[in-house]
């Protein structure tokens, strides 16, 4: 989980919205709303 955490981290940060972050990492957006909500990193902003 930590791993993901990172994983997550890195492309919050390198992306500026949610859908960038998705066909980065190879996942659903929704998943990654999900998952910046788990790791506590807001998806708010990217709205």
């Amino acid at each position: 989980e930590e791993v993901e955490k990172q994983l997550y981290l890195k492309a919050y940060q390198r992306h500026n919205n949610t859908y960038k972050i998705a066909e980065a990492l190879g996942v659903s957006q929704p998943t990654v709303v999900r998952k910046l909500k788990k790791y506590r990193m807001y998806a708010d902003e990217f709205m």
